[in-house]
């Protein structure tokens, strides 16, 4: 993300910014600046001029929220869920998966997105048997389909 500072004057500003609970690391870069950090927010202070910028840099990954037996998956701000028309095949309930969601036990690989999408990626068991396909929220449940299901939190079978 790219912020350019429309107005400034003769002053030094201090512009904060609140590192969200989603992001693994927030950088910001902008000339001759200096950077503080203090617990869930930076700042950064300069005397700033029309058309300075600061550049944020914003690291997430998928992660995952763990209840009741259930598995959720978040990418960033994104909550993640599976829709059973951008699969080939489902066996059983949608929101049963076919392996072991335990940390460490299935492979996880960022797929293409299509249309509509923000982001996708595929869940694969360690042998390669079983996979599902998680996207956005935001994208799934679009079509005006009886059978159409989305879910959100996941078990394994």
């Amino acid at each position: 993300v790219v912020l350019t500072i429309d107005k400034g004057d003769d002053n030094e500003v201090e512009l904060v910014f609140r590192v969200p609970s989603w992001c693994d690391s927030l950088e910001l870069l902008g000339k001759d600046c200096s950077v503080v950090c203090e617990e869930g927010v930076k700042k950064i202070r300069n005397v700033w001029k029309k058309g300075d910028q600061i550049i944020i840099k914003m690291k997430y990954d998928l992660r995952s929220i763990e209840m009741a037996g259930y598995k959720l998956f978040k990418y960033g701000p994104l909550v993640l869920a599976r829709d059973n028309l951008k699969e080939e095949k489902i066996v059983g309930n949608l929101n049963e998966v076919p392996f072991d969601l335990s940390d460490g036990s299935y492979t996880v690989e960022r797929m293409p997105i299509e249309k509509g999408e923000i982001v996708r990626f595929k869940l694969r068991d360690k042998e390669n048997k079983n996979s599902i396909i998680i996207t956005d929220y935001s994208s799934c449940g679009k079509r005006w389909d009886i059978d159409n299901q989305i879910s959100v939190w996941l078990k394994n079978i």
